[in-house]
Protein backbone atom coordinates (compact mmCIF):
# COMPACT_ATOMS: atom_id res chain seq x y z
CA UNK A 1 0.00 0.00 0.00
CA UNK A 2 1.40 3.40 -0.81
CA UNK A 3 -0.68 5.17 2.13
CA UNK A 4 2.40 6.94 4.20
CA UNK A 5 0.07 7.88 7.41
CA UNK A 6 -1.60 11.61 8.38
CA UNK A 7 0.07 13.62 10.79
CA UNK A 8 -2.79 16.64 11.36
CA UNK A 9 -1.76 17.36 14.93
CA UNK A 10 -2.17 21.34 15.61
CA UNK A 11 -3.88 21.73 13.10
CA UNK A 12 -8.18 22.73 12.80
CA UNK A 13 -9.69 21.62 10.08
CA UNK A 14 -13.76 22.17 10.71
CA UNK A 15 -16.35 19.81 10.73
CA UNK A 16 -19.40 20.02 7.89
CA UNK A 17 -22.40 18.20 7.61
CA UNK A 18 -23.51 15.54 5.31
CA UNK A 19 -24.65 17.68 2.87
CA UNK A 20 -21.34 20.20 2.49
CA UNK A 21 -19.75 17.03 1.70
CA UNK A 22 -21.16 16.11 -1.13
CA UNK A 23 -22.25 19.32 -2.60
CA UNK A 24 -20.60 20.16 -5.69
CA UNK A 25 -20.14 24.49 -4.28
CA UNK A 26 -17.83 23.40 -1.50
CA UNK A 27 -14.26 24.56 -1.84
CA UNK A 28 -11.23 22.84 -0.56
CA UNK A 29 -9.82 25.65 0.31
CA UNK A 30 -10.42 27.83 2.91
CA UNK A 31 -11.61 31.53 3.62
CA UNK A 32 -8.08 33.99 3.53
CA UNK A 33 -8.15 34.19 7.08
CA UNK A 34 -7.74 30.21 7.45
CA UNK A 35 -10.93 30.02 9.74
CA UNK A 36 -13.51 28.00 8.89
CA UNK A 37 -14.97 26.48 5.23
CA UNK A 38 -16.16 28.55 2.05
CA UNK A 39 -17.76 27.62 -1.18
CA UNK A 40 -19.37 29.55 -4.11
CA UNK A 41 -22.32 31.12 -2.19
CA UNK A 42 -19.99 31.98 0.79
CA UNK A 43 -16.97 33.43 1.90
CA UNK A 44 -17.44 31.43 4.94
CA UNK A 45 -20.38 29.09 5.26
CA UNK A 46 -22.57 29.91 8.07
CA UNK A 47 -22.05 27.74 11.14
CA UNK A 48 -25.88 26.23 10.93
CA UNK A 49 -25.48 24.77 7.32
CA UNK A 50 -22.23 23.93 8.15
CA UNK A 51 -23.64 21.94 11.30
CA UNK A 52 -25.96 20.15 8.89
CA UNK A 53 -28.64 21.76 10.98
CA UNK A 54 -29.80 23.41 7.82
CA UNK A 55 -31.59 22.26 4.96
CA UNK A 56 -29.22 24.36 1.73
CA UNK A 57 -32.12 23.22 -0.98
CA UNK A 58 -33.55 25.87 0.33
CA UNK A 59 -32.71 29.62 0.02
CA UNK A 60 -30.55 31.29 3.00
CA UNK A 61 -29.76 34.97 3.76
CA UNK A 62 -26.53 35.94 1.78
CA UNK A 63 -26.40 32.49 -0.74
CA UNK A 64 -27.41 34.52 -3.91
CA UNK A 65 -29.51 31.88 -4.97
CA UNK A 66 -26.81 29.27 -5.43
CA UNK A 67 -27.71 26.10 -3.12
CA UNK A 68 -26.97 22.52 -2.54
CA UNK A 69 -26.58 20.60 -5.36
CA UNK A 70 -25.10 17.14 -5.26
CA UNK A 71 -21.46 16.47 -6.54
CA UNK A 72 -21.71 14.72 -9.77
CA UNK A 73 -18.17 13.92 -10.66
CA UNK A 74 -17.28 11.65 -6.85
CA UNK A 75 -16.84 8.41 -9.33
CA UNK A 76 -16.89 5.12 -7.55
CA UNK A 77 -13.03 4.85 -7.80
CA UNK A 78 -12.51 8.20 -6.14
CA UNK A 79 -14.81 6.80 -3.24
CA UNK A 80 -14.43 4.00 -0.75
CA UNK A 81 -17.46 3.44 1.68
CA UNK A 82 -16.50 1.41 5.12
CA UNK A 83 -19.27 0.18 7.04
CA UNK A 84 -17.89 -1.46 10.37
CA UNK A 85 -18.26 -4.76 11.53
CA UNK A 86 -20.63 -5.21 14.26
CA UNK A 87 -18.88 -4.86 17.83
CA UNK A 88 -16.15 -2.64 15.90
CA UNK A 89 -15.86 1.22 15.47
CA UNK A 90 -13.85 3.82 13.56
CA UNK A 91 -10.83 5.24 15.20
CA UNK A 92 -13.33 8.19 16.28
CA UNK A 93 -15.67 5.83 17.30
CA UNK A 94 -18.01 6.12 14.05
CA UNK A 95 -20.14 3.17 12.29
CA UNK A 96 -19.14 4.65 8.70
CA UNK A 97 -15.71 5.54 7.28
CA UNK A 98 -15.85 7.33 3.96
CA UNK A 99 -12.64 7.86 2.40
CA UNK A 100 -12.01 10.47 -1.08
CA UNK A 101 -9.36 10.43 -2.94
CA UNK A 102 -7.95 13.47 -4.88
CA UNK A 103 -5.20 14.52 -7.24
CA UNK A 104 -2.67 17.55 -6.59
CA UNK A 105 -5.51 20.19 -7.70
CA UNK A 106 -8.33 18.69 -5.64
CA UNK A 107 -10.22 17.04 -8.20
CA UNK A 108 -11.12 13.49 -7.93
CA UNK A 109 -9.24 10.70 -8.74
CA UNK A 110 -9.16 7.07 -8.29
CA UNK A 111 -7.17 5.90 -5.37
CA UNK A 112 -4.47 4.73 -7.78
CA UNK A 113 -3.57 8.01 -8.82
CA UNK A 114 -4.54 9.84 -5.70
CA UNK A 115 -1.97 11.79 -4.25
CA UNK A 116 -4.29 13.37 -1.11
CA UNK A 117 -7.31 12.16 0.85
CA UNK A 118 -10.40 13.41 3.11
CA UNK A 119 -11.32 10.92 5.93
CA UNK A 120 -14.82 11.15 7.29
CA UNK A 121 -16.38 9.42 9.57
CA UNK A 122 -19.90 9.07 10.41
CA UNK A 123 -21.82 7.98 13.33
CA UNK A 124 -24.64 5.22 12.76
CA UNK A 125 -27.30 8.37 12.22
CA UNK A 126 -25.14 9.83 9.36
CA UNK A 127 -23.40 12.66 11.65
CA UNK A 128 -20.24 13.97 10.72
CA UNK A 129 -18.00 12.94 13.94
CA UNK A 130 -14.60 13.52 12.53
CA UNK A 131 -13.24 14.44 9.19
CA UNK A 132 -9.26 14.03 7.97
CA UNK A 133 -6.99 15.57 5.56
CA UNK A 134 -3.98 13.84 4.73
CA UNK A 135 -2.02 12.97 2.06
CA UNK A 136 -0.25 9.77 0.08
CA UNK A 137 1.79 8.34 -2.12
CA UNK A 138 0.64 7.29 -6.04
CA UNK A 139 -0.19 3.35 -6.31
Amino acid sequence: MGFRGIDDRGTFYPKYGEQCGRCKHLSLHSPEDGVGSRCTAFKRIPREILEGRFDHRNPYPGDGGIRFEPRRDLSESAVEIHHMPPGQLTPAGGAVAIVYYFDEEGNPAPKAIATRVIIRELDSDGRLIRETFGTKSKG
